[in-house]
């Protein structure tokens, strides 16, 4: 009995450090998408955006909702880099035109 009572102890205590991580994975995961999404916005009014970042950001918010919040964060990062790189792309080449 006694050993049984450990057992369930340890369970639960497993099962409860365990819930914490998820809600702070999954709002990681929330907090990268909004982040992301703002600078996706922001290349957008630059007329700086790549490609693919609407793609990511779809792909991110799906798998927040199937639960791979890991893939979710990876995706969504991708989106900001993307991002990122659209609009340091415009503004090293604003002045960009043929040489003659």
């Amino acid at each position: 009995m006694r050993k049984l009572l450990i057992a369930g102890f340890i369970a639960s205590l497993s099962l409860m450090t365990s819930l914490p991580s998820v809600a702070a994975t999954e709002a990681s995961a929330n907090a990268a998408i909004e982040t992301a999404s703002k600078a996706q916005k922001k290349a957008a009014r630059q007329h700086a955006e790549w490609r693919d970042i609407k793609k990511f950001l779809k792909k991110a918010g799906a798998a927040v909702k199937s639960g791979d919040y890991a893939k979710a964060t990876k995706l969504a990062k991708k989106a900001q880099f993307q991002a990122e790189m659209g609009m340091q792309q415009a503004a090293e080449q604003k002045n960009a035109g043929p040489l003659f």
